[in-house]
C-alpha cells in the first residue's frame, strides 16, 4: 500500500519548543549504514523498554529485525531522502 504525504499543513504549524523531542516521543540517529544507533534523545528507556543506553547497539537488537529490514529497504528506495516510515507504538 502506498501513501502520499501532504506536509503543507505541517509547514504552517509553529514550532513550540525548537530543538526538543516531544515528551511522548524519542529520536534515534543511526550511523551512515543505518545499522547502529549513534545518538538518542527523548524517553527511549520507557518507550523502548530498555534500561541501559541504546547507544552503540544495532537497530535489530533495539527495535527488532523487521524494523531493521524495513530501514534497509527504505534506504534502498529513498536514496537518502528523509521520509516517514512507520509508527512503532
Amino acid at each position: 500500500m502506498s501513501y502520499a504525504l501532504d506536509l503543507k499543513e505541517c509547514e504552517r504549524e509553529p514550532i513550540a519548543t525548537p530543538s526538543s523531542i516531544q515528551p511522548y516521543g524519542a529520536l534515534l540517529v543511526l550511523d551512515q549504514k543505518g545499522k547502529l544507533i549513534v545518538q538518542a534523545a527523548g524517553d527511549t528507556e520507557r518507550l523502548l523498554g530498555i534500561k541501559n543506553s541504546v547507544l552503540g547497539k544495532s537497530v535489530a537488537d533495539v527495535l527488532g529485525i523487521s524494523v531493521a529490514d524495513l530501514l534497509t529497504q527504505a534506504d534502498d528506495t529513498l536514496l537518502g531522502k528523509p521520509a516517514y516510515l512507520c509508527d512503532l507504538g
